[in-house]
């Protein structure tokens, strides 16, 4: 089914790491998280989004994928309102959810963590609508989406806004191939093109991305989920 690597990066100007991931290789779930801003609350906010996307998934697993990811989503977020009920200001995160069920991905998004499909040297983005750039066009190059002006604008958050997730059909998993999910941080230091270029296995994947994000001492924290793919031996899925 699916073999991960994962770290995540506290930039070098950065005071705290306000990312947070989750990587169950066990139930096949991967959920990401990058909190807005830089302050302790940030920090919690992504990391009580992917515990609570998680536990929405063990809740809800025997409804699974009839349910969606979205609906997960959703229920996570109404934990995160309560859990943050009392403050003032509550804070906002990002979230991007993919769970690996029956010979295929199951995903959805808010914000802008993106997932991408590496197969023979190509990394393809399969998320949309990341910030305020996208909204109304389909951006196929995360690199030149956050070269843009404006790209660091959240339209869609799970605590600041009402989220609004965005499902994706499932995507088949017919042969060997990787998925990622990671943070935009990530793209201060490697090009989409980049990502597909890069031929090793999961774990020696993570290092080398990891190393080349120490080199560059980029500003922003990033964090990176890579699960390499292999389809079921009675799988029938057809090419995506």
């Amino acid at each position: 089914m699916g073999i991960s690597a994962a770290f995540s990066q506290c930039g070098p100007v950065r005071h705290l790491n306000a990312d947070a991931l989750l990587a169950d290789d066990a139930h096949h779930f991967y959920a990401i998280a990058d909190g807005i801003g830089s302050r302790p609350t940030s920090a919690e906010a992504s990391r009580l989004a992917v515990i609570e996307a998680h536990q929405a998934f063990l809740d809800l697993r025997s409804e699974f994928p009839a349910c969606g990811v979205a609906a997960l989503i959703d229920r996570a977020a109404r934990r995160f309102r309560e859990h943050f009920a009392s403050e003032a200001r509550v804070p906002g995160t990002t979230l991007t959810v993919m769970i690996i069920a029956e010979n295929a991905l199951h995903y959805a998004s808010v914000g802008d963590s993106p997932v991408f499909l590496l197969r023979d040297g190509v990394a393809s983005l399969l998320t949309k609508h990341h910030t305020a750039v996208d909204q109304n066009q389909v951006i196929n190059d995360f690199t030149a989406l956050k070269s843009q002006s404006g790209s660091n604008v959240l339209v869609n958050t799970v605590g600041r806004f009402p989220p609004r997730p965005i499902s994706y059909p499932p995507l088949p998993i017919v042969d060997r191939c990787r998925a990622l999910l990671c943070t935009d941080g990530l793209f201060e230091i490697v090009t989409q093109a980049e990502l597909g270029a890069i031929d090793r296995p999961a774990g020696e994947m993570a290092a080398v991305l990891q190393a080349r994000g120490q080199r560059c001492r980029v500003p922003d924290n990033y964090s990176v989920i890579i699960v390499d793919l292999e389809p079921e031996e009675d799988g029938h899925a057809e090419r995506f």
